[in-house]
């Protein structure tokens, strides 16, 4: 009861300052304006004005007539740009209207994710306005909205900033070459061109997602030691998931987030293009349910990324020691026009940034920078370009990859289910808001993904949701905290019995979970630590509510999960080698042939386990009799080993040539087999007449002949070896 009273005292405070406590714990997502106010005609009859409005219908339906005083922006899917024209009137109060009021509506909740705080929609637009008879003005007020884009907005922004700007970067210092250029950079002794192709984003304002990985597909290429290595990331993938898994930071089309777009690669990992192919060129934004059904066999993981210092020093060094760097620049009209030599904007740049693209090299002969940009091979100088050090704000925000060596394989934990047991925090408030976080150790160290909104207001809540983490070792341990969010304190659902016990109400202690175990990526097995049971095709873990609301046990939640894994067990390969070529003396028993070799090849390449072949022989030649093998079959025999077989039969009576194959199979997999060519010539020697000549190796290498005659008697012959 102490516990409760004392939480009602600290309500009472909030309600004295209006609850005007901000929530600050940290989740990766941030808190950005998302409201605007929608009016009737009348309401906007009696506006202030002050009040700017914006007509964001095109040209023509401008000029044929609009709202008195209104200016022409129209809205036409060049979000970034659309919100740099309006910045100086960031801090009034802006009327937009269409036709319908929709496009209004969209625009409006942009503006408002920019941080326009004073965005007013009429509900209806123009048509609720003249349908009350109202008249509409035929003067000019142009704001020059294409920004210097064509007319078909050929070329596609998204940089979209946040209310509060980057923690500053690294500053790197020292000498560095006078020019580099990772298209033609000597990694290793290895000399060659360590970057992709240029892309085009098309229509779409997706330059985040372009620009981050036009530089990780370069650092991987140069981790892997080899400019030849194919690398071609899905853009798609950090679009259209990007757009659902984390909203706040990835608008689809509509822009992204510096930081975002890196949290997002950090936290789900990037898959290839075949997977999930770019297909917002054209504005739309497909579902992310559209990537392929095994997405999560091929995510490719980082292991970190780094902000730069935007001076030239600190980016040269960073550029050549770590590779090519994601950085932001302003874009200005004349650059959408660009067609080759260093460029530099005429003016000053107080504009702020609005693009993003991969810085991959610098001459300091011409004090430049050299970049690739994604619109297509046709712009710029095929689809890179030069620009002035510290031009367009180039490096205001830089950053680079960290990535190591690829995880050989995934842990996938997938979230279906968390329900209340008891009553969580019945007094305080109706039902609970749920968040996790997952943590798993990849046996380097721990990592983690918080989903901060898995459900609100709802105590029983069923959604799946994926998280994918690369390993490097079979054997992980897993954990999963859930907490119940409100005003005052995060109270973890459970704590488990992890050694060392946990602290309840510390989200960031591993100790404190609902559930703690291990999982074998080998056997596709949890290993329980904290106590769980299978329920319809999941796991569930659940808390102990006593029954007592004032205990510690209030905050218990049962959850449903899964754990699988994207590794493959190696499988066991048979290898047949060698071939029998010999001569023998016809009708002779238990002649040995030679031997051949059977091999297990079947390894696994990360070396996380070991397979095992059984084998036997299959079939024998029809020729001859009482075959036999020394082994003739075998278990359990461990990739890499081999076994040597030794081959004997009774020579036929009949002189000849005779050719054949010995079959040997898998036992476990008949298709899996191997052939062993057998040519055997019997007798050795000739008939001269009617006395058969038979060569026959004697003792001290002598060479004899055994002649028999057809009366029988026989003698030798020897002659030197």
């Amino acid at each position: 009861m102490e516990r409760k009273a004392l939480c009602l005292c600290i309500l009472g405070l909030l309600v004295l300052s209006s609850l005007s406590i901000p929530n600050t714990r940290s989740s990766g997502s941030k808190t950005r304006p998302s409201s605007y106010q929608t009016i009737t005609v009348d309401q906007a009859r009696a506006l202030d004005p002050s009040t700017v409005i914006i007509d964001l219908r095109d040209a023509d339906a401008y000029a044929a007539g609009h709202l008195d005083g209104a200016r022409s922006l129209p809205f036409t899917g060049c979000s970034p740009c659309f919100c740099s024209r309006l910045d100086p009137l960031k801090e009034d109060s802006l009327l937009l209207y269409d036709a319908n009021g929709e496009t209004s509506a969209t625009a409006a909740a942009y503006l408002c994710s920019q941080g326009f705080p004073k965005v007013i929609v009429l509900d209806g637009g123009i048509r609720a306005w003249t349908a009350q008879g109202l008249p509409l003005a035929a003067d000019a007020q142009d704001m020059d909205c294409h920004c210097g884009l064509p007319t078909t907005h050929e070329y596609g922004l998204g940089l979209l900033h946040g209310p509060t700007p980057l923690p500053q970067g690294t500053v790197f210092t020292g000498l560095t070459p006078s020019s580099w250029d990772w298209r033609n950079a000597e990694v290793g002794g290895v000399t060659g061109d360590w970057t992709t192709p240029i892309r085009n984003q098309g229509q779409c304002g997706s330059c985040y997602a372009f620009g981050c990985l036009g530089a990780l597909e370069a650092t991987m290429k140069i981790a892997s030691g080899n400019p030849d290595t194919q690398v071609d990331l899905s853009e798609q993938f950090i679009v259209s998931c990007g757009m659902e898994w984390m909203p706040d930071g990835i608008l689809g089309c509509d822009g992204g987030y510096f930081d975002s777009t890196f949290e997002f690669i950090q936290t789900y990992g990037s898959i290839p293009e075949s997977c999930f192919p770019y297909t917002s060129g054209d504005g739309s934004v497909p579902a992310c349910s559209e990537k392929c059904s095994n997405w999560e066999e091929l995510v490719t993981h980082i292991d970190g990324w780094h902000t730069v210092a935007s001076d030239v020093t600190s980016l040269k060094n960073a550029l050549v020691t770590y590779g090519p760097l994601t950085v932001t620049m302003t874009v200005y009209d004349d650059f959408f026009g660009y067609s080759g030599g260093v460029y530099e904007h005429p003016g000053s740049d107080p504009d702020p940034t609005n693009h993003m693209i991969a810085l991959v090299g610098y001459d300091d002969g011409q004090q430049c920078w050299i970049c690739k940009n994604q619109w297509g091979t046709g712009w710029g100088e095929d689809g890179w370009f030069r620009i002035v050090y510290e031009d367009c704000n180039i490096g205001q925000e830089a950053a680079y990859f960290e990535a190591g060596a690829p995880a050989p394989a995934s842990v996938v934990v997938t979230m279906h289910r968390i329900k209340a047991i008891g009553d969580i925090e019945g007094w305080l408030e109706g039902e609970a808001d749920w968040s996790y976080r997952i943590q798993v150790n990849d046996g380097h160290e721990w990592s983690e993904q918080v989903n901060d909104d898995y459900s609100n207001n709802e105590d029983d809540h069923t959604q799946d949701v994926v998280h994918v983490f690369g390993v490097f070792t079979p054997v992980v341990e897993v954990t999963i905290k859930v907490w119940d969010r409100d005003l005052i304190y995060d109270d973890l659902a459970d704590v488990s019995s992890y050694p060392g016990g946990g602290a309840d109400d510390d989200t960031s202690d591993i100790r404190g979970a609902i559930f703690h175990g291990q999982y074998d990526v080998r056997s596709n097995q949890v290993i329980p630590i904290d106590m769980v049971q299978s329920d319809g095709g999941y796991l569930l873990t659940s808390g102990t509510f006593d029954g007592d609301p004032d205990s510690d046990a209030e905050n218990d939640a049962s959850v449903w999960f899964l754990v699988s894994d994207t590794y493959t067990p190696p499988v066991a390969d048979l290898l047949v080698s060698g071939s029998l070529s010999v001569n023998g003396s016809a009708g002779t028993p238990h002649f040995h042939l030679g031997s051949f070799w059977v091999k297990n090849i079947g390894e696994d390449p990360v070396g996380f386990a070991d397979s095992y072949l059984d084998w036997e022989i299959a079939s024998v030649p029809a020729w001859g009799a009482n075959w036999e093998f020394d082994p003739d079959g075998g278990r359990d025999l461990r990739d890499g080993q081999s076994r040597s077989v030794d081959v004997y039969v009774d020579v036929p009576s009949e002189t000849g040539t005779y050719s054949g194959q010995v079959k040997v199979w898998n036992r476990e997999n008949h298709a899996d087999y191997g052939l062993v060519s057998i040519t055997l010539v019997a007798p050795v020697g000739e008939v001269m007449g009617g006395v058969v000549m038979r060569q026959l190796v004697l003792q001290g290498g002598s060479c004899g002949w055994l002649l028999r005659g057809v009366g029988g008697t026989a003698s030798y012959a020897t002659v030197g070896a």
